[in-house]
């Protein structure tokens, strides 16, 4: 998979948008039906980014803590 977005514990009415990548290089995507429930979810960064800070951070609107990303600062690498 490669992308849900649209997704919040407050938008039920909204669609939500599905993309996923085969082995072949190719990608499908479309709106996911209503009716399903979302139990978890996975946020993958694959790659060497060892100049950014991952962090998380309790977001008001949606009530649970979401991932950040900034820029490493000197004072960060001690």
């Amino acid at each position: 998979m490669l992308r849900l977005a649209n997704a919040t514990a407050g938008n039920t009415n909204e669609v939500i948008h599905l993309e996923k990548c085969f082995d072949i290089g190719k990608t499908a995507g479309g709106h996911v039906l209503g009716g399903l429930e979302v139990f978890t979810k996975a946020e993958v960064v694959i790659g060497d980014a060892t100049d950014l800070l991952y962090e998380r951070e309790i977001d008001h609107c949606k009530g649970f803590p979401e991932l950040l990303t900034r820029r490493r600062l000197e004072d960060d690498f001690t």
